[in-house]
């Protein structure tokens, strides 16, 4: 599942997307959802829940193996290691971890060039 998030430059508007697809590269599930005003990091790390929550809905039970892919760093370093996180931001880090734990393989950092799908639905979130 390769997720993003982004913000308006001026903060006041901002949206999630996401692609799920099998092995083989095929989709199998889109979503695009608008988030309100906020920092983008909020955006990617909303983007990163919503994926893993609606991942978690649709393969209920530990029988289906996710790879994550983000292309923020920052989360990716974050959901890793907690204790790197700002406090403000300490408490979806922690879900993401507890919903990480729910058939999660592996996080890893994709480059922003190669995630324009996703980049897609994403400004289709923040309409």
């Amino acid at each position: 599942m390769n997720m993003d998030g982004a913000t308006l430059r001026n903060g006041n508007g901002g949206g999630i997307g996401g692609i799920l697809r099998d092995p083989e590269g095929k989709t199998l599930m889109t979503f695009s959802e608008p988030t309100g005003s906020g920092p983008p990091i909020l955006a990617e790390l909303l983007a990163i829940r919503f994926g893993l929550a609606l991942f978690s809905a649709l393969y209920p039970g530990n029988n289906q193996r996710l790879i994550l892919e983000c292309d923020c760093q920052t989360t990716v370093n974050w959901i890793s290691n907690p204790e790197l996180c700002s406090p403000i931001f300490k408490e979806i880090v922690l879900e993401i971890g507890r919903l990480s734990k729910i058939g999660v393989r592996r996080i890893r950092i994709i480059p922003r060039a190669i995630n324009l799908d996703d980049d897609l639905l994403v400004k289709k979130g923040i309409g």
